[in-house]
């Protein structure tokens, strides 16, 4: 039966969770042995990915991207990041952020398969088709 990278990422999350940053390490490193005694090296970067989002999922952080024409001042994240944690109940956001002077104004955000497009350009384009039609 062949393990998938989700499964060795959710056994991983359940060996460490709870346990000190010294027993962490000795199931890690125990862990990647296995890996490589199973010849399952090679799902690393997934095992990495599942674990990253199962550690959010549990620990209710969510990793956000917000797109904007300038860099956003602490204010307008912090209002954004609020909005979130009440809409999919949250403790923690991360945000990775990044400038797109084409957008012109407002932002993009986007959060686990969701993107909320506030930006100028987006505005202007709608208003265009509505126009259009």
């Amino acid at each position: 039966m062949k393990i998938t990278g989700n499964q060795y990422a959710r056994s991983l999350y359940d060996a460490v969770n709870g346990t000190d940053e010294a027993t962490a390490e000795k199931v890690v490193a125990k862990f990647a042995r296995l890996l490589l005694d199973d010849r399952a090296d090679s799902k690393t970067n997934d095992i990495l990915e599942n674990f990253s989002k199962i550690w959010d999922e549990e620990n209710k952080v969510l990793t956000a991207e917000i797109t904007s024409a300038r860099p956003l001042v602490e204010s307008t994240k912090e209002e954004v990041a609020q909005y979130l944690k009440k809409k999919v109940n949250v403790a923690k956001i991360n945000f990775t952020e990044k400038v797109d002077k084409e957008i012109l104004g407002g932002f993009i955000l986007r959060y686990r398969d969701m993107v909320v497009d506030g930006s100028l350009k987006n505005h202007l384009h709608n208003l265009k088709n509505k126009i259009s039609n």
